[in-house]
């Protein structure tokens, strides 16, 4: 291998859109946090019983208001052991993997949720507060506010994650936009939302235990 000379090629990687105008995709090399423009992608060795392959490649696209604002590359490398005329040690053959994810700024949405979480939550407050008061005038004691509160919240909760589900189901099925498709599952979306239904089902179990 020590004896083989390998050609370098420089890359540079280009995204066309519709209107035929081209973005940049840096490319984010193992263990760099710092994207470069132009790039080599072949295998290399540094020494005679070393040699680096590529593994997996990760392209990323984010949208942003309808934009593209950060394209990505991302290769994954794996060091092999060579040995004079036994060639890899270990196996070797090695699989190729091929990644592709479309990201969404979900800043917005986010600051949209959690105004519309914070006014449901007053609502509810307000009418177990006023179920609450009514029942006093019946003679009833105060502290039933507190079971009016988890029967009025896990219903107001209900109809608000039904509303959330009904926004990305809409807009996911009436719309070619990207950046209007569902979030991706390693981001916080889904966790809050499984939270805010476990909640939603225990409030709901306690206040038929009432």
């Amino acid at each position: 291998m020590s004896g083989k000379q390998y050609k370098s090629k420089l890359y540079q990687l280009l995204v066309q859109d519709d209107s035929g105008s081209y973005f940049d995709v840096p490319v984010y090399l193992s263990g760099s946090t710092q994207g470069t423009r132009r790039f080599f992608l072949e295998d290399t060795y540094s020494y005679p019983s070393k040699i680096n392959v590529l593994t997996s490649l990760t392209l990323e696209f984010t949208f942003s208001n309808g934009k593209l604002i950060s394209p990505a590359l991302t290769p994954s490398y794996t060091l092999l052991t060579t040995e004079l005329g036994t060639g890899v040690v270990g196996s070797p053959e090695q699989t190729i993997s091929y990644n592709i994810r479309f990201n969404s700024d979900l800043g917005s949405f986010f600051t949209g949720a959690l105004i519309s979480f914070i006014v449901m939550v007053i609502a509810a407050l307000v009418h177990a507060i006023g179920k609450t008061y009514i029942s006093y005038l019946n003679r009833k004691s105060a502290l039933a506010f507190f079971v009016n509160f988890i029967g009025v919240f896990s219903l107001w909760l209900f109809y608000y994650l039904l509303i959330i589900s009904g926004y990305w189901f809409l807009f996911t099925k009436t719309t070619s936009s990207p950046f209007l498709l569902l979030p991706p599952t390693h981001g916080v979306l889904y966790p809050a939302f499984y939270a805010l239904v476990g909640v939603m089902v225990l409030f709901r179990l306690l206040y038929s235990l009432s």
